[in-house]
């Protein structure tokens, strides 16, 4: 009867395990419509703001367009003020006069004969503003004004031309510069991710985590996200991790960056506070891992911690109100120690 109920027991909890099966891959279904659906309101947010920032572009056009009919209707209004005013002043002509008969001869008494054409009306007008040009004084500096404007103007089209070429060696510049340094952090990126799976697989005892980028962006201003799965539990943003959880992801992501870039110093301050023993094992094995290229200052309140390290340096108050300095080597401590045994 023991060993029916057992096969009972393990069969009912066989049968509950099928249906957690079930419920986890209904929740990765959904999971997955749900990041789809995220990704589809990420397009329209980005196409709405595009829309939106297209309208702003337009209402401002359309106000600089107005602005620019405004301008040339007051241009317009001064030019035909001038206009008057030189009817005024130089023909005596009142433009709110009727207008007088017109001549019949000209100053010699010669017959005047107005042509029916516009276009041979407008010939004679600019004969006779030419022959009245033609009245006024010669400039005999206009040749050498003409060429010392002429010799101005090749030197401002060359300068131009110097600095067209310019512009455009420096975009051509500014794109390479671009490109090498999208594939330099393209490769870092891709360095700093291989380094922090495994630093964090080691500090966590398994899991897994990723540095996760905006693909619709560009390289160069895409946001960068830290997604982590600690042993048990689920693929989450680094926010939602808990306290200790949070620090060994980023002791990880640090030391990660370390290894693909090794730096001779490191100051860690407090970071295992948030940490209980087991984890502090973990985080004092992979600290080892570095000694060889780095050298670790580490500020501490943890027991595990300083009894890793080679020297400690702390401050004691043997009398009230005197703090006095206290270095240990534990080299040297451990040599004194073996020649007094001897």
């Amino acid at each position: 009867r023991r060993l029916a109920a057992v096969d009972l027991e393990r069969l009912t909890a066989g049968d509950r395990f099928a249906e957690a099966c079930l419920a986890a891959e209904q929740a990765g279904r959904l999971l997955q419509g749900l990041l789809s659906r995220q990704t589809a309101i990420l397009a329209a947010n980005r196409q709405a703001t595009a829309t939106v920032e297209a309208s702003r572009q337009t209402i401002q056009a359309c106000g600089e367009a107005s602005h620019a009919a405004a301008l040339q209707r007051e241009a317009a209004s001064h030019q035909q003020s001038r206009i008057l005013e030189r009817l005024q002043d130089d023909y005596q002509i009142d433009p709110a006069a009727p207008l007088p008969t017109p001549a019949t001869t000209d100053f010699e008494g010669e017959p005047i004969e107005v042509p029916a054409a516009r276009d041979e009306l407008d010939v004679a007008i600019e004969e006779v503003r030419r022959k009245l040009g033609s009245i006024g004084s010669v400039n005999l500096e206009a040749l050498t004004e003409a060429e010392a404007l002429a010799g101005r103007l090749a030197e401002l089209e060359g300068q131009l031309t110097d600095v067209t070429e310019a512009k455009q060696s420096v975009e051509i510049l500014i794109e390479r510069i671009d490109a090498e340094s999208r594939r330099l952090l393209g490769e870092t990126i891709e360095r700093v991710r291989g380094e922090f799976r495994q630093l964090f697989e080691r500090l966590f005892g398994g899991g897994q985590a990723d540095i996760v980028l905006d693909p619709d962006m560009d390289l160069l201003e895409t946001t960068v996200e830290i997604v982590a799965r600690p042993p048990g539990k689920e693929p989450r943003n680094i926010s939602l991790l808990s306290g200790g959880e949070k620090t060994m992801t980023c002791v990880a992501l640090l030391l990660a960056i370390f290894r693909s870039r090794p730096s001779p110093f490191c100051v860690l301050d407090e970071v295992d506070a948030a940490l209980d023993e087991a984890n502090v094992d973990r985080f004092v094995g992979v600290l080892r891992d570095f000694l060889s290229a780095t050298q670790f200052i580490v500020v501490t309140h943890s027991k595990k911690t300083m009894a890793t390290a080679t020297t400690l340096y702390g401050v004691t108050m043997e009398e009230s109100g005197v703090s006095k300095r206290v270095a240990v080597r534990f080299e040297a401590t451990a040599a004194a120690e073996r020649s007094v045994a001897a």
